[in-house]
């Protein structure tokens, strides 16, 4: 039973909480504490749209946090590694082949995604090599998926001016995969040799750029950019709106530019290839080392040994030493654990997927981006 209280006294209290006596009610003000609030009380959850909007809140904000992470990665970069360009890279020497020191084939390889980032540091290396008097010949490496219009043909361009510097052979040595950008590279060389497992081809310029105007116009997010007055094109190829006919008119002149340029390092590269069979061949496909040689791409299926033996009877060395030149890591590369070639990154949780998201990444989800690449491999 529930204790009265004598005549005159408030209400009994039980377990911290007032029990007005039978036939009264709680004195009005006077709530039930938080703990004891009954659950109809309780506002209710509000619903529609809740997992996209948290999807798009969630990517909004990650990009942002990245954007922020990235650029005081970049400031701690420049704080640790700009006295580097003063004093210049170190290049670290890995004897292949043992032989005559002064009849050097040097060995550089290229591998991931070519950005601005690889690029300036396999042009370091290439550096250390145009300077070493010894080098009579150079094997490219390559296993890239292609990358940057830009830094590819800086790339080439870097190379072609080696070649004429130090009068001696490139040959390329194809790894697992030289495509588009990749194989632009390999065009200063004067021979190509594919493994038997190398992917090569997929020539061609695309224009990478991520469409999230329906999604955000379903949870309400407007694009508030504001242009210049005339300046028609300036936002053209925003991630929150569509292309319309015109701007996608727009951008296929300037692929249809870059892409020719392309067939003319092709043309430069493979004279044995008519503008007719580069045209053929410049569809965008993947071929196989054996589809690559019948179609002239390459010149000899071979591995490295087979590349470097014959690099030598073309330099005329009779004892060649073969070395590899890889990049010593900076400071800031060696305290976080990465390589030479590594790239600015992170990796964002969403759900049970962990997604690995780098600058680059970033940098295609922001805008969109001309490229010499092989997507999805």
């Amino acid at each position: 039973m529930t204790p009265q209280p004598p005549p005159g006294q408030g209400p009994v209290f039980q377990g911290g909480a007032p029990v007005p006596p039978p036939g009264r009610q709680m004195p009005p003000g006077m709530m039930p504490p938080p703990g004891m609030m009954p659950m109809m009380m309780m506002p209710p959850n509000p619903r529609g749209g809740g997992l996209g909007k948290a999807l798009l809140i969630t990517f909004m904000t990650t990009i942002f946090g990245l954007s922020l992470l990235l650029n005081f990665w970049l400031l701690v970069t420049l704080v640790f590694t700009g006295s580097q360009k003063s004093t210049g890279v170190r290049a670290i020497e890995t004897t292949i082949q043992p032989g005559d020191a002064k009849q050097k084939i040097a060995v550089l390889k290229f591998e991931g995604e070519i950005t601005n980032v690889t690029r300036d540091h396999f042009l370091e290396l290439l550096e250390k090599v145009q300077d070493d008097a010894n080098v009579k010949g150079l094997v490219l490496e390559v296993d890239s998926p292609g990358g940057g219009v830009t830094p590819s043909d800086e790339i080439y361009d870097r190379l072609r001016a080696f070649k004429a510097k130090k009068s001696v052979p490139i040959f390329v040595s194809m790894d697992s995969l030289t495509a588009s950008g990749g194989y632009y590279i390999s065009m200063a060389a004067d021979r190509i040799y594919a493994q038997e497992t190398t992917l090569t081809g997929s020539i061609g310029v695309l224009f990478q750029r991520y469409d999230l105007s329906q999604f955000a116009e379903k949870y309400g997010v407007k694009d508030g950019t504001i242009v210049s007055d005339g300046a028609t094109f300036k936002a053209a190829g925003s991630m929150m709106k569509e292309l319309n006919p015109t701007e996608e008119a727009y951008f296929k002149s300037l692929l249809n530019d870059a892409f020719a340029v392309f067939k003319s390092r092709i043309a430069q590269g493979r004279p044995g290839l008519s503008k007719e069979k580069i045209d053929e061949v410049a569809n965008g496909k993947i071929y196989s080392a054996k589809q690559a040689l019948q179609l002239g791409l390459v010149d000899k299926i071979g591995y490295l040994s087979d590349v470097t033996a014959d690099l030598a009877t073309k330099a005329g060395l009779s004892n060649p030493s073969v070395v590899r030149y890889e990049r010593e890591p900076g400071l800031l590369e060696t305290m976080l654990g990465g390589s030479a070639q590594s790239k600015a990154g992170t990796k964002v949780s969403v759900g049970n997927m962990n997604i690995s998201i780098d600058r680059s990444t970033i940098d295609s989800m922001l805008r969109g981006q001309f490229k010499y690449l092989a997507p999805g491999f």
